[in-house]
């Protein structure tokens, strides 16, 4: 990319990497040897995601009257499975060989596997990001949800009360196995890179150099955890040819059990004849016995002066509870409780930071607005414009190296953030042509722990869009375009990252009566555009910089055929 400053843009894909349709999972690269929680080396597949899952469920209505019904929808799910994935981070070569690995210098590298097995790997650049495997042993729940509800006519007004009793217990048996690792910076089936000392002794197996270890003791982590949600609610709607007006509050209580272990004392095994360094997951137990209470509300109405035209306006507030991303950072006492803010100053009860605070994200939200409907043109409209402001607050585990201070992998976030901006969304409809439109702007600022003021949030941009047109030519063919964008984002380190857009394309044919055959082109010029978090600048020097991202997929294309009877 080029760099002016803190601004980046005018991206070219990497030479060998091309992030539209590369990626560093690889056929060289398909399974890895992990340290389970017993201690013992076994051989994993590394293949994204998988689940099992086993659920169950059953529904009761029962009319109580002409006024009052009762429902209650039960679901008890068993799940298990894994995360296993290979993580992208780029360097230079040169600067692997001198360092220091497991105590011995590194003289050369080479090839662990594939076609090129043994020769040396001489490219600039290499992939020393860690190969990851997530054991999800449960992650099973029951959930129950309660409710009575009441439907009266009074006149031209009709009220619809509701009351219910919300249930949840959610399990949480996982651990985490991050492997330092080296691979090829290759997006076509990248190997796995041996490295050697100068007198030929390998210092890593199959590309691994470290298990379990590869971000300090924060990762190598086993828990087992529950939650249990109980939550009483009640609502209010009432509703009239002129006026609509509705109001909830919900008082939520979560109570969090169990516990489990970081990293302890590094340690090593011998694997194929090579002395690796490992970290088990036997540090300091850290226990969790507590509760925490809050509550959400909400109230909105709806004023209709016409009947082509409606004025809104909504309040809310609302909590999502923390769970186990806030393990492991100090913020549990020694007996299982939250750690408030004075003992995380003191540091007694083995406190380290504050835990109430972040242990629920909240919400606070309002928002003003209109929408309206006619004729234009010899068409018909419809539109929807609405104000918004909003103050939330966020606390979660980063697990890469990416967004924590310093470089440092694993760390938790803790941050606060305010927001103002306004929704669009549009359509319109003439004979056979059709447009939707729809964008949003928002200026988002962002706190984090331990800064005293505000500045531009990280990975939010301030406008995004998608526009799209149909035509329909008679009842033969519809042909169509669309455009998503957004504009630039900021990363954590300051470097604005330009925005941009993507265009696609559809058409279908309907060659005779119930039969449709469809092509759809996504990303029709293949444009390198970059959308999410995770943006990094690796290096730079004058105008140049080396940077990564996580851009769209590249130009593709997709055939439907659809019958209809």
């Amino acid at each position: 990319a080029t760099k002016n400053g803190n601004k980046i843009g005018d991206f070219k894909p990497f030479p060998g990497f091309d992030g539209r349709k590369d990626n560093n999972y690889s056929n060289l690269n398909r399974t890895g040897l992990f340290l389970n929680r017993a201690g013992v080396l076994e051989r994993e597949n590394i293949n994204g995601i998988t689940t099992k899952q086993l659920s169950a469920g059953m529904q009761f209505h029962y009319e109580l009257s002409d006024n009052f019904t009762i429902d209650n929808n039960f679901r008890g799910s068993k799940i298990s499975g894994a995360f296993a994935s290979p993580f992208l981070n780029v360097t230079r070569t040169s600067g692997v060989v001198g360092s220091v690995v497991n105590g011995q210098t590194v003289a050369a590298i080479r090839y662990a596997s594939g076609p090129n097995a043994g020769q040396l790997y001489t490219a600039t650049y290499l992939d020393n990001n860690v190969n990851v495997r997530t054991k999800i042993r449960d992650l099973g729940s029951l959930t129950n949800n309660l409710t009575l509800s009441g439907e009266f006519d009074a006149g031209s007004l009709k009220v619809t009360p509701r009351a219910g009793f919300f249930y949840m217990r959610q399990d949480i048996a996982l651990d985490w196995h991050v492997n330092r690792s080296t691979r090829a910076l290759d997006g076509n089936n990248p190997a796995q890179l041996d490295l050697f000392n100068a007198a030929g002794r390998k210092l890593t197996v199959e590309g691994i150099s470290g298990y379990n270890n590869n971000w300090g003791d924060c990762c190598a982590r086993d828990y087992d955890l529950q939650y249990t949600n109980t939550a009483p609610y009640v609502a209010l709607e009432l509703d009239s040819d002129m006026f609509g007006l509705d109001a909830s509050v919900r008082f939520e209580r979560i109570k969090a059990e169990g516990g489990g272990r970081a990293g302890g004392a590094p340690s090593s095994v011998v694997s194929s004849g090579v002395t690796i360094p490992i970290l088990f997951a036997n540090g300091p137990a850290e226990k969790l016995d507590y509760s925490r209470s809050y509550r959400s509300w909400t109230i909105g109405g709806l004023f209709k002066p016409t009947d082509q035209l409606s004025i809104f306006a909504r309040a809310s507030e609302g909590g999502r509870f923390n769970s186990d991303r806030q393990t492991f950072g100090g913020k549990f006492s020694a007996t299982g409780g939250l750690c408030t803010s004075a003992q995380a100053q003191a540091g007694t009860g083995g406190c380290r930071a504050d835990g109430v605070t972040p242990s629920v994200d909240f919400v606070k939200q309002y928002e003003v607005g209109l929408k309206n409907a006619g004729s234009l043109g010899g068409g018909r409209y419809s539109l929807e414009l609405s104000l918004l402001k909003a103050n939330f607050t966020q606390s979660t585990f980063e697990l890469s190296a990416t967004r924590c201070p310093g470089g440092a992998g694993g760390c938790v976030i803790d941050a606060k953030y305010k927001s103002s901006g306004a929704e669009f969304y549009g359509t319109y409809r003439s004979g056979g042509f059709n447009l939707i439109a729809n964008a949003t702007y928002t200026k988002a600022k962002q706190l984090n722990s331990g800064a005293t003021s505000y500045r531009r949030a990280s990975f939010l941009p301030d406008l995004t869009y998608t526009v799209s047109a149909n035509y329909d030519i008679a009842d033969l063919a519809t042909l169509g375009v669309a455009a998503t964008g957004q504009s630039s984002i900021r990363d954590d380190g300051g470097n604005v990252y330009e925005g941009g857009a993507i265009f696609n394309g559809n058409i279908a044919f309907r060659p005779i009566k119930n039969v449709e055959i469809g092509l759809q082109a996504y990303n029709i010029f293949n444009s390198l555009d970059f959308r999410g978090n995770g943006n990094t600048v690796v290096e730079s020097s004058g105008t140049t910089a080396l940077v990564t991202g996580t851009p769209v997929i590249g130009r593709t294309f997709s055939a439907s055929a659809r019958f209809s009877f």
